[in-house]
């Protein structure tokens, strides 16, 4: 097999065919066929004529300009060559696909850690802004199993930081969309937008790390400094000047934009705004889903609730 750069060769010594017959397939993004009529759209968008065709030979296909690998069965001269992938594959490629189309408005990012391999990923999380991780990038390595989305990814921060749900030594994760409450409708960018949530509202009650998590009930206004020195040691945040007031309790819900909120309390609400959501489509799906508006009181929405909501937005469910 050679690779080069925006294509693919594959090579056969079939002893029925010329030896080292090539064939060079260059794909303009990341993709797949799934028959001939989606292979003609693939090289109308940008990829060379197929010229050579050889008889029941399947061989490897490896994309590494677009991280993507392929397995190539090369057909009989009268039809074209058909592209394949298995049904995991598939659907990380759409979802890595998805991922970088709306990476500008969700501000999450996955990709094959080596350029090819989809079942080892690094995620991208932007620090939240207004919390003590805004201005960081936060790393997240991904391993797929062999049976996703019937099995949830999982997921460890590479980068170090101060949270509650995530431990500081070995970056573990304590999130149940991550384990009892994952379900297929789930994706990598559903999940990686959980973790990025669990970052706007620690959960103590239930830690990863116990020694974060009794500093966040103790002295929440240490724990806001110690987690922004944090980011800016090891996400590359810049210093700023940190807003303590919302560690300090308040429940007093909104008062302006009632209406809006249809009774729900602002902040509940505007976790999912700052992820990229507009207010009504949140209420919305808070109404579908059937969220408590808990007296307009503000409070912790469950794992669970999140996925769920998260998905609808996304029109996952």
């Amino acid at each position: 097999m050679q690779t080069a750069q925006n294509s693919t060769a594959l090579q056969t010594n079939d002893a029925q065919h010329n030896p080292q017959t090539s064939i060079s397939i260059s794909l303009p993004r990341v993709g797949y066929f799934e028959d001939e009529e989606d292979l003609d759209e693939g090289l109308a968008s940008g990829g060379e004529s197929i010229d050579l065709f050889i008889e029941g030979v399947t061989l490897p296909c490896s994309v590494r300009s677009t991280s993507i690998i392929f397995l190539a069965t090369i057909v009989p001269a009268s039809r074209p060559i058909v592209i394949m992938a298995s049904s995991r594959d598939r659907r990380i490629a759409k979802e890595l696909q998805d991922i970088q189309s709306d990476r500008d408005n969700s501000g999450v990012y996955a990709a094959p850690v080596d350029g090819v391999s989809l079942k080892h990923l690094q995620g991208t999380i932007p620090g939240p802004p207004d919390t003590p991780y805004a201005g960081g990038t936060f790393m997240v390595d991904i391993e797929i199993p062999d049976n996703y989305p019937f099995k949830s990814p999982t997921m460890k921060f590479e980068t170090k930081i101060w949270h509650p749900n995530v431990s500081s030594k070995t970056g573990a994760i304590c999130l149940d969309t991550l384990g009892s409450a994952w379900s297929p409708v789930q994706t990598i960018k559903t999940a990686l937008l959980s973790i990025r949530m669990l970052l706007e509202v620690p959960n103590p009650k239930d830690p990863q790390d116990a020694e974060v998590a009794m500093m966040l009930l103790c002295d929440p206004e240490k724990f806001a400094r110690v987690a922004q020195e944090w980011a800016i040691k090891h996400a590359g945040a810049k210093k700023r000047e940190l807003d303590l007031s919302k560690y300090k309790k308040n429940d007093a819900p909104a008062e302006n934009g009632v209406n809006r909120y249809k009774g729900y309390h602002r902040n509940l609400v505007e976790r999912f705004v700052n992820m990229g959501f507009d207010v009504e489509a949140v209420v919305q799906a808070f109404e579908a889903i059937g969220i408590d508006p808990n007296n307009s009181q503000d409070y912790q929405l469950e794992e669970a609730y999140i996925s769920d909501v998260t998905a609808r937005l996304l029109g996952e469910d």
